[in-house]
């Protein structure tokens, strides 16, 4: 990269930017040299963004004038996957290619027009819900934001089509003796605790599977959520850390949910002892262990 300079614009009003040229090196399919000026408001901005040219340059060249949409989201999960849960990272891929990549993957960046998007958003309300719709306009507006910083586009048409709006609908819950036949329907079965645990607390599918025992506090009747339990991209579980701080919590535990998690503990004991080295194959310490 060739050293960042000032450059002024206009002498009445001194209006400032910066500038610098970034090597890309040899393009293998031209065999010509790629070079490419990037400009900015400040210093700092200007090499953040050479920054990211050049990083992208390495990871796989694209010339931003035949780039679509396809190659866009190459590159932004390449770049973004370092910073995002194995979950998140996950439904990103999965909300692109079926929804955005099926759908307009082909076209080119700088031919994407708001049109495109909004008939995009029209032919997935036939068959998604308009809050799921606006998950995908959401990551796809977060993309073109991102190829706009890069200096692939100079506008994001996101901005200028218009999302459904979310569903606004009540939450239903369950009624006493709703609850009442749920637990006694889950009376006996080897993952009651986990079931009472759900009910009882609230917590999320992913930290009630990555509870161990201990995050028991059995004194005091109260488990600490310090981590979740997520399928990766190859299916693999894979543990994660709360994604805020906040996320690190106590949950206090009514005294029949503190007995059912009691007795699953006596009978996973159990069942660690009449099994034998066996045993040793399924994962410690997790509550949710089946013993079947």
């Amino acid at each position: 990269m060739a050293s960042t300079y000032k450059r002024t614009q206009n002498t009445r009003t001194n209006t400032v930017t910066w500038s610098t040229t970034v090597d890309l090196g040899v393009d293998p399919a031209t065999g010509k040299r790629r070079q490419k000026r990037i400009t900015g408001k400040t210093r700092k901005e200007t090499e953040r963004k050479a920054a990211e040219i050049i990083h992208l340059a390495e990871s796989g060249f694209i010339d931003p004038k035949n780039a679509t949409i396809n190659d866009l989201f190459d590159q932004w999960i390449a770049a973004t996957a370092p910073t995002l849960q194995p979950a998140t990272l996950r439904r990103y891929r999965d909300l692109a290619r079926l929804h955005i990549r099926a759908h307009v993957g082909g076209v080119k960046l700088a031919r994407l027009t708001p049109g495109d998007v909004q008939r995009l958003y029209a032919q997935l309300l036939e068959r998604l819900s308009p809050t799921s719709v606006r998950h995908i306009h959401n990551l796809l507006h977060t993309a073109l934001s991102d190829a706009v910083k890069w200096g692939w586009i100079t506008r994001n048409v996101c901005s200028a089509a218009t999302p459904p709006k979310r569903n606004r609908s009540e939450m239903t819950v369950w009624s006493t003796p709703e609850v009442g036949r749920f637990l006694a329907a889950a009376d006996g079965d080897e993952l009651e605790a986990l079931f009472r645990l759900a009910l009882t607390t609230g917590i999320r599918r992913g930290e009630l599977l990555g509870l161990k025992w201990a995050d028991v506090d059995f004194d005091a009747g109260a488990i600490a959520i310090r981590r979740s339990l997520h399928r990766g991209e190859t299916a693999r579980l894979i543990e994660a850390e709360p994604k805020t701080q906040a996320g690190r919590r106590r949950v206090t535990l009514p005294p029949a949910t503190m007995e059912s998690l009691r007795r699953h503990r006596t009978a996973q004991l159990e069942y660690r002892l009449s099994v034998g080295p066996v045993y040793s194959v399924i994962p410690m310490g997790w509550i949710a262990t089946k013993m079947a």
